[in-house]
């Protein structure tokens, strides 16, 4: 009976151990929370797993983490599973990208006393119910943004099973944590709780306790790269997907991290960091040699640790922790040197702690002067005057034997290969130096020349006599290139190569090319490097390469002639303007040629001579069309309102009168006479209003007309064409009764 029961006990134990906790909202505040299952629960696995977002996000990044507890196991389980979520970004985004989301930062502090922060995690000792809740992630957010504002997580440390109180393991509450972290980040449920056959969905809602460590699947991490997408955007927006599923290429798993050290007393190391499990990294190092000083080295020998090679790259199969270190070798540089006789070891690198003999089948000396001469012991590290000696290689070491006498010739082309190297050379040898190129090209429109040796000579090559140490370097003169863009070959200089800092002058041979065919281009400013100058001709200094240019403009040739309205030439004189620019025209004989810019100009003012007899009147006139369109060479005639008109001047009666004078008091006065017919000359006149006065025998009369006809008539009072018959009459009468009298007379008679 008593094994029976317990048998049954440790059932109903199983039973109710599988644990789960779902998740509630509440207006500006949603709440994750994770229940108790109260019966076995068989967990299924979805072939498209799918996990649903809470629609809000942080809009900080830099989160502090405040975990109200005594720094116990549950407190450092808490914190393990913030950096676990840290360490799961990293492997995600080193392996699938979104390398945006490494800039989510957890700042966690354990503390037993509470205070504000972005997330406070809590613990409550009230043991939960089968069906209750075993965490609690209370999310509260800014309903208009949606944005986070503050998370508090609370976490049940025990729960009840029947009548017994059980707690939570720390791992439990790891397990716990981790679930509402994601809540925490705006994650809600995933629709699947296993991840194929790997292991437990961490944002499935429902949990059994005793389970192993969780760690969250692709799915969890690809939710966060959508929630926090913003942060590649720049601008904060919360999420508009409510549920997430993973795209094709990212495949639904676990993400199982290892962390591998790689570590190395020198140079640097590359392979370091937190990467999912299966995963073939590349670990080595940037360089093979490290030089401590310029005469100590450590070489790369192999990799000790968690693996053991000897390359300095290789590729391993992540499949835990690793820690790996490279293991160096000291070197120092000993250096001998002899020009003369052999020496049975060569200057090198060696390795400490060794020995090496160094000797010699001659003897020979160095100085520290540039010369050196024949041998007669060693210096240098050591003295000897033995051609034999035995070096413990502790430290850089160098051994100097002295031979007959030579001089150090150093030789620096700077910028070119100089057929010789530094080095020492027999007194009284003849050297020739010889620059392998003198103009060496940057590719940038800059290069150099070579100019002269530093002992002053110019030649190249170069034949010295060896009589002393001597330092050779090559002088060199910098050169920009001046690119003159001249389409119409005005410029005088022309582009090629110039010393920096000499001045060149930007001249044009002339302003303006004809082309020919009543086109001709105009020259209106230099472009160089940029800045503009309008003067024809420009100093430049030489400081940089740059680009000269120069803009033009076209003008057409335009024969232009004036007409009036019977399309009679007219001499006139015309003013064009067009945006800032001004043209008088003077048409003085039929046609006037005349250069103009391309584009519409106006005729803002237009005056024709009025020719009398010995003098003429310039008269304003109005035209016929006041724009005048040039995109092309023109043959114009442009046409004033100007008609040939002449005056008939009659009496009330209507009989022409002769000698009256019709004075155009607005044309300056200008007088014009009748003939015997009343008639005035032709003159050519503006059609627009103006003031006539005409006089006659002494009276005058004021007209204003506008020309519109080729004859005016004027009225005046009398003709003396009537008053010469008014006159005639009265005589043709009194000689009528004279006669009438006279024959009254010799009738009486």
């Amino acid at each position: 009976m008593t094994f029976c029961k317990l048998l049954l006990e440790t059932l109903a134990l199983y039973l109710i151990l599988l644990l789960h906790y779902p998740l509630s909202t509440s207006p500006q505040q949603a709440t994750g929370v994770i229940l108790v299952s109260q019966t076995l629960h068989t967990a299924s696995s979805a072939s498209s797993p799918t996990i649903d977002l809470m629609g809000v996000a942080w809009s900080k990044l830099n989160l502090k983490v405040l975990i109200v507890r005594s720094a116990d196991s549950y407190a450092k389980a808490v914190a393990s599973a913030f950096e676990i979520w840290e360490d799961s970004i990293e492997a995600f985004t080193n392996t699938y990208g979104y390398s945006y989301l490494k800039s989510i930062d957890f700042q966690v502090e354990i503390s037993p006393t509470y205070s504000e922060s972005d997330i406070v995690v809590l613990f409550t000792s009230a043991p939960t119910t089968p069906g209750g809740e075993a965490g609690v992630a209370k999310v509260t957010y800014e309903i208009s943004s949606r944005k986070i504002v503050k998370v508090e997580i609370t976490i049940h440390l025990k729960y009840l099973v029947g009548s017994r109180v059980l707690s939570f393991s720390p791992t439990d509450v790891y397990n716990i944590a981790l679930h509402e972290i994601g809540h925490a980040l705006g994650l809600d449920h995933a629709s699947t709780a296993y991840v194929a056959e790997e292991g437990y969905e961490v944002m499935y809602p429902y949990y059994s306790p005793g389970r192993n460590k969780m760690y969250p699947s692709t799915l969890d991490l690809y939710a966060l790269a959508v929630i926090y997408s913003w942060i590649k955007e720049g601008v904060f927006h919360a999420p508009s997907a409510m549920s997430v599923a993973l795209p094709p290429a990212i495949p639904y798993e676990i993400l199982m991290i290892c962390r591998v050290k790689v570590l190395s007393p020198y140079g640097e190391v590359y392979g370091s960091g937190v990467y999912l499990r299966g995963t073939v990294i590349e670990i080595g190092l940037k360089n093979t040699t490290i030089y401590l000083t310029n005469e100590t080295r450590a070489v790369f020998k192999k990799w000790t640790g968690s693996i053991t090679a000897e390359t300095p790259v290789i590729k391993i199969r992540v499949l835990g922790d690793l820690t790996i270190v490279a293991v160096w070798e000291i070197q120092h540089y000993i250096r001998i040197e002899t020009p003369y006789s052999q020496v049975n070891v060569s200057s090198g690198w060696f390795t400490e702690n060794t020995e090496i003999v160094v000797s010699l089948k001659e003897t020979v000396v160095y100085y520290n002067n540039g010369t050196r001469r024949v041998f007669v012991g060693w210096t240098g590290s050591l003295n000897s005057s033995s051609p034999i000696v035995v070096v413990s290689v502790t430290k850089p070491l160098k051994l100097i034997a002295l031979w007959k006498t030579q001089y150090w010739i150093q030789v620096n082309g700077l910028y070119s290969s100089v057929n010789i190297t530094s080095g020492w050379y027999d007194r009284y040898s003849r050297l020739v130096v010889f620059l392998e190129k003198e103009v060496v090209d940057f590719s940038n429109h800059t290069r150099v020349v070579f100019d002269k040796w530093s002992t002053g000579s110019r030649s190249n090559p170069l034949e010295i006599v060896v009589t002393k140490p001597l330092t050779l370097v090559a002088l060199w003169r910098k050169e920009y290139w001046i690119e003159v863009v001249d389409p119409l070959s005005i410029v005088r200089v022309k582009s090629g190569w110039f010393a920096e800092n000499t001045t060149i002058s930007l001249k044009l041979v002339r302003k303006v090319v004809d082309h020919n065919n009543s086109t001709r281009s105009v020259f209106l400013y230099w472009s160089i490097g940029g800045e503009i100058y309008e003067s024809e001709e420009v100093l430049v200094t030489i400081t940089d390469p740059i680009v000269v240019s120069y803009v033009t403009v076209k003008e057409y040739l335009c024969s232009i002639s004036v007409v009036d309205l019977e399309n009679e030439t007219l001499k006139a004189n015309l003013k064009l303007v067009r945006e800032n620019l001004e043209v008088s025209v003077n048409v003085s004989s039929g046609r006037a040629e005349v250069w103009l810019r391309r584009g519409i100009w106006s005729i803002v003012k237009a005056f024709y001579v009025l020719a009398l007899n010995d003098s003429s009147l310039l008269i304003e006139a109005e035209p016929l069309q006041r724009n005048l369109s040039v995109f092309k060479p023109l043959e114009v005639n442009i046409v004033l309102r100007v008609r040939r008109v002449r005056f008939r001047v009659l009496d009330t009666l209507g009989i022409p009168a002769p000698l009256s004078r019709v004075v155009l008091l607005d044309l300056q006065n200008l007088s014009l006479k009748t003939d015997y017919y009343g008639l005035t000359k032709y003159v050519k006149l503006p059609e627009r209003a103006m003031k006539i006065k005409v006089e006659h025998l002494g009276a005058s009369s004021l007209y204003e007309i506008i020309p519109g006809s080729s004859e005016i008539v004027l009225r005046t009072y009398v003709s003396i064409y009537t008053l010469l018959a008014i006159f005639l009459t009265l005589v043709f009468l009194i000689v009528l009764l004279k006669h009438r009298k006279k024959k009254r007379k010799q009738k009486t008679k």
